[in-house]
This record gives C-alpha cells, structure tokens and sequence, in this order.
C-alpha cells in the first residue's frame, strides 16, 4: 500500500487488508479466511438509504448465479450501523423483489473503509455530497488475496454489474498470460437451440487475445497449440500476437481446421487478425442487445434458425468464464 498521509492508500497489486467485521451474517474473524480459494468482490456504500446502492445491490442478487459460475463470493460494505443496514435491506427487497443473500459488513464508524484507503488524510470530510463520493468503491480480489481491479464511481452514477463480470472474466484470461482488447467480452456457452445472432451480439464476444509481452514466442507456440498469428505494423515491433482464447466454449467443438485455426460459420465473426486491427475500435450492439428479453441476467441470446450453435462441455475451473 502507497503511504497517503494519515493513512495508507490501498493500489492495485496490494494485498486486500485482512479485516474482522460484523456483518448479517455475523461476525467475520478473519475476510481472507472467509475469502477462502475464491476470488472476492467487495463494494462499498456510502450509507443506507441512498437509490442508487439500493439498486446496485439488487443486481448483485439478481446476478448471483453469474459470480457463483465464476467461483466469486460477494460482499457489500455498508457506512451504516446494524439496525439500518437491515432496515436498508428490506427497501431493496421491496423495490427489487430480490432478498439479499451475501453478507453486508457494518462499517458505521468507517473504520473497515479507512483500512481501504478511502478517507483523506485528516478523517472524513464535513461535505456530505464529498463523502458519499468517496466511499463508492468497487473491488475485485483474486485468490491470492491480491487486489486486482479497482473501480470509483461518484454517488450519482451507478455501476455496471456486466463490466464487473467481465474483468473477471478478462482477469482469468490474464492468468493464463492472455491480454485482452478493447471492448472484449468472453463468449458464453449456450443450449443447444439457442445461438447468438449476428445482429445483437457484441462486437468483441469471443474474439482472439493477445500474448501478454513478456512471453516468448517460443513458449507460445508450445503452450497455445492452436496458433499464433501476429499482425504486422509499421514499427517493425512484434508486439501484436494473437491466439484464440482458450477458454472460448466454442473451440470445444470441432471448430478447428487441420492447421489449428478457427473455422468459420455462417453467422460467426472472424478472428481479429482477418478483420483487421481497426475492429477493436468498434462498439456498436453492446452488452445489453446481448442480455436478451426476459431481463433474467442471462447473457444467452434468443434462438435464431439460421445459425444453429452446439453446447460444449466447461472446464472444472471458472467453468462460464
């Protein structure tokens, strides 16, 4: 942790501080005990009663099943004593319809947030509108208990729960030495009488990753066995070195030619280096054409006739990732 004055300032690449809490699920000794094997995402809130945490905790509920496909507990810190973190809880019930299952930590004396860093020097701000600002934190701590991402939002703007699902997903793919483009979103297994349609689904879903820069060439083409392709820019650097993701669902299917490159089908994007680099760039759709209509947080797109996709079996780890 970088020293900020009265207080250390919690980074990415810190280990996440290891704190005991009262929570509604009673009280946690030890947070890397209770973390155990799993990665960990820990958000913060300001106080009880505000709109905008109100509803973000209920998409946490309402996307619970995605965090637990990824082996990731939740855990929501509160700036409010016991009686009104419960009384909070039964509003998002009430407006969500969804009942809070993962454990909320009391935090009203900002003691648990100040060990994050989120307090300036000197304790809280008299500003209210100030402080609730600062306590709008979003963490993503991995099994090491390493923090990886860190995200601030102001009061007034909630965040997104499928960016958080997809660095984590774009994490995963980190620790098997792949970088992951702009706009990059993992591509999802799907039932077999469900595919994504070409129109509505994003335009980065399961499109190759690059090598991260320390690792040799020589080592990729042993530990990637189904390719390495690299894009030629005026530089003469060889830093543009895709591979198909290796945890792409689809390439458990017979979707490799002879060579080990993909196949393509009708309906299906080619790989970054056909389309050319400039496609990164491209955000038309978006994740939410991709969510589908039944408002369920799946990320399975409506059936299409015309290009019908096979289920693959996941891998034991991270399995939906």
């Amino acid at each position: 942790m970088a020293d900020d004055g009265d207080h250390e300032t919690l980074r990415v690449g810190d280990t996440f501080p290891n704190v005991s809490c009262n929570t509604t699920h009673g009280i946690i000794t030890s947070m890397h005990q209770h973390f155990g094997s799993s990665w960990a995402l820990v958000v913060t809130q300001p106080e009880e009663g505000n709109a905008v945490g109100l509803t973000e905790l209920g998409e946490l509920e309402r996307m619970k099943h995605e965090f637990a496909a990824r082996k990731v507990q939740v855990y929501v810190i509160s700036c409010a004593d016991a009686g009104a973190n419960e009384d909070w809880l039964r509003d998002v019930h009430s407006a969500t319809g969804y009942s809070v299952s993962f454990p909320v930590i009391h935090d009203g004396d900002f003691e648990i947030c100040k060990k994050l860093g989120m307090m300036p020097p000197g304790g809280a701000p008299d500003d209210e509108g100030r402080l609730r600002d600062l306590l709008r934190g979003v963490y993503l701590v991995d099994t090491a208990k390493r923090v990886r991402v860190i995200m601030h939002y102001p009061a007034s703007v909630g965040w997104s729960s499928y960016e958080i699902l997809r660095c984590f997903d774009a994490l995963f793919r980190a620790d098997a030495q792949l970088a992951t483009p702009v706009n990059w979103i993992a591509r999802r297994p799907r039932p077999p009488c469900f595919a994504a349609r070409a129109r509505d689904a994003p335009p980065q879903e399961g499109r190759d990753a690059f090598l991260q820069p320390e690792v040799e060439t020589s080592d990729a083409l042993r530990d990637f066995p189904r390719g390495l392709r690299s894009i030629e820019v005026p530089s003469g650097q060889d830093y543009l070195r895709l591979t198909a993701d290796p945890r792409d669902p689809a390439l458990n299917r017979d979707d490799l030619a002879k060579d080990g490159s993909l196949k393509f089908r009708r309906g299906s994007r080619s790989s970054l280096d056909e389309v050319g680099i400039r496609s990164v760039m491209d955000t038309a759709g978006g994740l939410e054409a991709f969510r589908g209509s039944r408002g369920s947080g799946d990320l399975t797109a409506e059936p299409d006739e015309a290009s019908a996709e096979v289920t693959l079996d996941g891998e034991d780890d991270n399995t939906f990732s």
